[in-house]
């Protein structure tokens, strides 16, 4: 087999201190022997030039809004707003509520029951889960058929960013930002 591959090798054009060169378009290309050979010019592909760079501004376009998103989420999570609380009823029942006390996209929350309307309350709140309340009338033994109107009111930093109201005898209400 050795032999073999000898007699071949003698037979190849191709020398042992030949460099092997590929051709670029439109240059000259020089054959080991000495010899130059033109290469013709490339054909133009006009448009697969323009469609590349027009992929490449909408990449990159992509790119910035990823994460233009991104920051505006993390500057979500990280701030700390100061949030109020509030349950008013018509007829001044009690109310039972509860509301989130999330920081730093750790849930928290607390619960009031029995507590007279109007009730407040003031918590810190960061994150993506946002202020929430969830109020309803308490029952009242005495008062089984008793009807009321219930208002929660949610304040983030000064700005009201949520009022709610429901009736009934069993009435629930529901704030969230």
């Amino acid at each position: 087999m050795t032999q073999h591959l000898a007699q071949r090798h003698q037979r190849s054009d191709i020398h042992d201190d030949a460099v092997l060169t590929l051709p670029i378009q439109g240059l000259p290309v020089q054959h080991p022997s000495g010899s130059v050979a033109a290469q013709p010019p490339a054909p133009q592909a006009n448009g697969t030039v323009i469609a590349g760079v027009v992929l490449g501004v909408v990449a990159l376009i992509v790119c910035a809004l990823y994460a233009g998103v991104f920051t505006s989420a993390a500057a979500q999570t990280t701030a700390v707003h100061q949030v109020t609380y509030e349950v008013t009823t018509a007829k001044g029942s009690k109310i039972a509520a509860t509301y989130s006390r999330s920081q730093h996209d750790g849930l928290a929350s607390a619960t009031v029951s029995g507590s007279p309307a109007p009730w407040s309350a003031n918590a810190q709140v960061s994150g993506v889960m946002g202020p929430t309340l969830t109020a309803s009338l308490s029952p009242d033994p005495r008062h089984a058929e008793r009807s009321d109107t219930i208002t929660c009111t949610i304040v983030e930093d000064g700005v009201q960013v949520a009022q709610n109201s429901a009736s009934g005898t069993d009435a629930m209400v529901t704030c969230t930002k």
